[in-house]
Order: C-alpha cells, then structure tokens, then sequence
C-alpha cells in the first residue's frame, strides 16, 4: 500500500475518531453515574485507537495530543479526576488541533 492511501486512511478514520469524541465530550458533561462512566470508557478506547494510528504513521504530535486525552479520562474513570468546563475546553481545542 503506497503511503499516500496509508495516509489516506488514517485521516478517515481520525475523523470519526474526532467526531465521536467530540459527541462524547458534549455528552459527559451532561451526564453522571454509570452513563457519564460508559461514555469515559469510549472516549478513552477512541483516543487510545487514534494514538496508536497515529504512532503507525509518524504522526507524533497526534499521537501526543491523544496520549494527553487519554491519560484525562482514565484519571476520570480511574482517580476521580473531575472533566471540568476547563478541562473539557482543553480537550476541544486538542481535537480542534488535530482536525486543523
């Protein structure tokens, strides 16, 4: 496969990455309990997936920037780490980052 369509490839599906995770963000905040915790869990596995494409293709600040976004919501589903509306509009303008 040449690296173009690699390429090619990976931007689609970081797109429904970002989106998704976009969605999720709007959502948990919306949220408590066991809903706020299922939807931790999906953003967490999307930022986790995004990081790893990203690393396939040599995208290191992609990979970062998911890196940072998944260590934020394991602290959320794990240490109690709160996603206040700072926090929230930090991880927007990541995926606002890796969509530019």
């Amino acid at each position: 496969m040449a690296d173009n369509d690699l390429l090619n490839i990976f931007w689609e599906e970081v797109s429904e990455y970002l989106s998704s995770l976009n969605e999720g963000l709007l959502q948990v905040e919306m949220v408590d309990g066991e809903e706020q915790h299922k939807l931790l869990t999906e953003m967490n596995r999307y930022a986790h997936s995004m990081k790893g494409a990203a690393r396939a293709v040599g995208m290191g600040f992609i990979e970062r920037t998911a890196h940072f976004m998944e260590e934020l919501f394991h602290a959320a589903l794990e240490d109690g780490f709160v996603l206040t509306p700072e926090v929230a509009d930090s991880i927007y303008d990541g995926l606002d980052l890796i969509q530019n």
